[in-house]
């Protein structure tokens, strides 16, 4: 609930925005409407409250909640020699390292070291890192659901922390092991055992779902929902991968249409389709609220890689 909400609430505000209202305004145009079924609502006799700034209203919403990572990330993290973790320190008896800009490279196609990732006991994703090059992200388990995407979100953003430190990924892989469970991102359990797996498809394979990454040509249709596209659904030609790609000016839509159709797909890999039967399943099928729908006269186009179709849409 706590994931969906807020894509409910992001949606109305826009609107509100676009409809040249004020924020004061805007917080009090949804006073006594109906409930949504995912946003919830706001009560018609709710009292309207004030607080001082926002670390007062996190207090408020969360009374005496510490975060339990403020001072593990404020000690300086050494192996078990002492050595500092930060490559930085080290330099002249490391060597040099090549520091990525931004965040590590999301995918690669040599083998890969991972660790799973718990949350509330449940194994929501694993964080994994490449042998061979500076490949490091996140990747969550489709049975986790919103649960499990919604864990990836600090993690990734660890790694561009780790990124900028100059750790390599592999030194960036075990940063988090054995440290308290984020209440958002869970943790890597300090008896976890590191392992690895001969490439990144076949840890995505461990997740249930079809990999959502590919290096090949890719087919897709148009996602509509309320009569603009939000985003894209595709399937590699040649490999059996497949995953929505949102447009980023849909905003909060195209995200909430992403769990849609992510779920969609999680439920076809059971149904034991392969990913161009997925990517021709909901053609024709009625709007979903949420999600969207491909339209029956929708015609299947073909991009020569996934980074061509983000291209598109980008444009």
């Amino acid at each position: 609930m706590a994931f969906r909400a807020p894509l409910v609430w992001s949606k109305r505000l826009r609107e509100a925005c676009k409809d040249g209202l004020d924020p004061l305004e805007a917080l009090q145009r949804w006073r006594g409407a109906p409930e949504d079924p995912e946003g919830g609502a706001i009560a018609t006799d709710a009292p309207e409250g004030e607080a001082e700034n926002k670390e007062a209203l996190k207090e408020l919403a969360n009374p005496g909640y510490v975060d339990p990572l403020k001072d593990f990330f404020t000690k300086e993290p050494t192996w078990p020699d002492g050595t500092p973790i930060d490559r930085r320190k080290v330099r002249e008896t490391l060597g040099p390292l090549k520091i990525p800009e931004t965040d590590y490279p999301a995918s690669t196609d040599g083998p890969v070291r991972y660790f799973p990732v718990v949350l509330q006991g449940k194994v929501v994703g694993y964080l994994w890192a490449s042998v061979t090059d500076d490949a490091a992200h996140w990747q969550d388990r489709g049975d986790a659901g919103a649960l499990g995407k919604n864990a990836g979100v600090p993690w990734v953003q660890r790694l561009s922390e780790a990124g900028e430190e100059g750790l390599t990924p592999l030194q960036a892989l075990r940063k988090w092991k054995g440290a308290p469970e984020d209440p958002r991102g869970g943790a890597i359990p300090a008896d976890a055992e590191e392992r690895e797996a001969p490439s990144l498809r076949a840890l995505q394979e461990l997740t249930g779902d079809y990999p959502a990454s590919t290096d090949q040509a890719v087919r897709y249709f148009p996602v509509v929902l309320q009569g603009r596209t939000v985003g894209y659904l595709w399937a590699s030609v040649t490999e059996d991968a497949a995953s929505f790609l949102a447009r980023p000016d849909a905003g909060a839509a195209g995200e909430g249409a992403r769990t849609v159709w992510e779920q969609r797909l999680h439920e076809a890999v059971k149904d034991a389709l392969t990913s161009l039967q997925a990517l021709h399943k909901w053609r024709g099928d009625p709007e979903d609220p949420r999600g969207g729908a491909i339209p029956d006269k929708a015609k299947e186009r073909e991009a020569p890689s996934l980074h061509a179709l983000e291209d598109i849409a980008n444009e």
